[in-house]
Parts: structure tokens; sequence; C-alpha cells
């Protein structure tokens, strides 16, 4: 009888941690789906900040805000505009942005996301083979409200309580030069921590997961019409590029939880079957681990400017900013970070910093 009461004794003793385990598991699976996709809730972008400037015969313009009756828009630039300069920021022409859910692209051009948000776990780093991924559509867009910032260089956040999110941003800019010849155009992009006087990246910040695609839509002699977060309609994500161009996707490294580089590429059944190997990014420098800048690269030709006249040649393109969900970076704990992106494009290749 006692050895039989040793026996239970004991059991009960190696019952009781493995109790403990398990009800400790089931905390942590429901309270981890909170990330990844579903990572926005927490984010603050009230500091996010978009900047760029045109060096040589460059000049950039986000186009003409119009402020009468109504509400404020945005549509493409003409010729004798005042709005075409050397140095933009986002903040003059929108005063407000919805908060930004991570999505995953392999392109920068078709955006995927978990249908059900539950099947994302383990505190966002996580998510089940067998989640169904669907594509992110126009509708799904962050909406950038058109008109000018109290502070033009901060773009300020909804309401927390607003149900105003979504998957990506579409910022539509034009740049155009009075160069005679067709020019190359190169860009380096810097992205900083809103929070941190400090420029050097340390850990596993936010911004690490931030992806920012540069996507030629056309040329000219005139700014074409685009459309951007502020305007777009319901339907298939907007994914046309102009002929004989590329798209250029920009982040400080392009480190995936999966071992294999891995993002979603394809709106496949399964999040298994989706998960396809991640983009070519124009990261920081070799991913240096303590670089804020994208190395300078070439992303678009301008056609020549009128030898007669006075046109110019112009480019207009999408700028497009999304969190990438695979990326490391992106997880629960580092969900209230905000962060600056400034452009600066050139007609000469430079090195990054």
């Amino acid at each position: 009888m006692k050895t039989n009461e040793k026996k239970n004794t004991s059991a009960k003793k190696k019952l009781i941690p493995a109790v403990a385990m398990l009800t400790t598991s089931a905390v942590m699976l429901s309270t981890a789906t909170y990330a990844w996709f579903t990572l926005n809730r927490e984010v603050e972008v009230k500091g996010l900040q978009m900047s760029a400037t045109a060096s040589n015969s460059l000049e950039i313009s986000l186009g003409d805000l119009s402020t009468g009756e109504g509400a404020a828009t945005i549509t493409n630039p003409a010729d004798n505009s005042a709005t075409w300069s050397r140095v933009i920021t986002v903040g003059e022409y929108y005063n407000s942005v919805g908060k930004l859910k991570p999505a995953s692209s392999a392109n920068g051009l078709n955006l995927f996301k978990i249908d059900d948000e539950s099947n994302i776990y383990a505190g966002g780093t996580k998510v089940k083979d067998d989640a169904t991924v669907v594509a992110v559509e126009n509708k799904n867009t962050a909406t950038l409200t058109p008109g000018k910032a109290t502070d033009v260089q901060k773009l300020t956040q909804v309401d927390p309580d607003s149900n105003d999110k979504g998957y990506f941003i579409d910022v539509p800019m034009w740049i155009r030069t009075s160069a005679k010849e067709k020019t190359q155009v190169y860009c380096t992009v810097t992205i900083t921590d809103g929070n941190s006087a400090d420029a050097k990246v340390d850990g596993d910040e936010l911004m690490k997961a931030v992806r920012v695609a540069i996507i030629p839509k056309a040329e000219g002699a005139t700014a074409t019409a685009l459309n951007g977060s502020s305007s777009l309609t319901p339907g298939a994500l907007d994914a046309t590029v102009e002929d004989n161009e590329n798209v250029n996707i920009f982040g400080l490294d392009s480190k995936t939880y999966d071992a294999g580089n891995k993002v979603l590429d394809g709106a496949a059944d399964t999040y298994k079957a989706a998960a396809k190997s991640a983009p070519t990014i124009v990261t920081a420098n070799g991913d240096a681990d303590n670089a804020i800048t994208a190395a300078n690269t070439a992303v678009f030709t301008l056609s020549a400017a009128s030898a007669t006249d006075k046109t110019y040649g112009v480019e207009g393109f999408i700028v497009r900013v999304w969190l990438e969900g695979e990326s490391q970076s992106c997880y629960d704990l580092t969900a209230s970070q905000d962060w600056n992106i400034n452009f600066n494009f050139s007609l000469d290749q430079r090195t990054g910093v």
C-alpha cells in the first residue's frame, strides 16, 4: 500500500509541471495571434516621414494638391506647377495615413496575406502550413489622406480606434529632366527609426521589415495621371509596369524566418505551397547590421527632353510601402516602432552610406 502511495505521489509530482507547461502553451497560443499579418494594431506610424531629394538636372513632384470645397485631392502636376522641386516632403501633400498590417511579396507588384489571421502563432513568427493565402487587393490599402499635415515633416496616424488599416500604401510621384538625351535615374533609399536620433540600427528593429518598391508606370513629355492610396478603387492590385522597365525593392536586410529565404508568391491554397524564393532586394550596404541606407541602384530611364521646345522628359512612378511579414524583424516585440523613409534621386551612381 505504501509503495502504491509513493508511486501515486511521484506520478502527481511529474504531472504538475506537465500540466503547467500545457497551460503555458495554451496561453501562448491564445495570445500569439497579434503579430505578423495582424501586427499593425500596435504599430505607431504617427512619426512616419517620407521625403525625396533630386539632384543634377532633376525635379520631382508629389502632384498638385487641391484644397477647395469638399475633400482635398491629388492630381498629376502641370508643366508649370510650383510643386516641381528638388526637395519634397509627403506631409506637404498628405496629412494622415492608416495603420499598416504586414503582407508578403516576391516582386513588389503582387502582395499576399493570410486569409484567417488565427493561423498565425508563436508571437507572429509562425504560420500554420495549411493556412489559406489570398491576394491583397486595392481595397486593402491603408489610406493616405490628401491635405497638408500640421507638421509637414510627419504624417499623423488616424485615430487609433479607426478601422482605417491596410496592407500597403501607394504614393504617386513624378520626376522630370531637362536633359536632351535619355538618362538613367539612380535612387538611394534611407530608412531610419522615427523614435530615435541614433543613426545606427540596434537589434531587430521593425524598420528592417520595411519594404519600399519603386514601380515605373509611364514616361513622356508630360506627367501622366497615377492612382495612389488616396484614390484606389476595389479590385485587383495594380501590377502593371512600364515597358522595358523593372521594379526595384529596397530594404535594410532580406533575412526571413525561413532558412531558404522565402516569402509569399502566389495565392496558393496553403501557406506551405505559397512560400517561394525571396526577391532580389537592394539591401543596406551588403546587409551591414548597423546600416540605414540601401545601396544606390538604377530604377528607370527618363526620356529625353525636347530639343525644340520647353517640354521635359517625365517619368511617373509609384512608391509602394509595406511591412514584409516574412522578415525576421516582423514580430510582436517590434510593433511599437515607426520609421522615416528618404529617397535621393540622381543621374550618377553613388555609393551608399
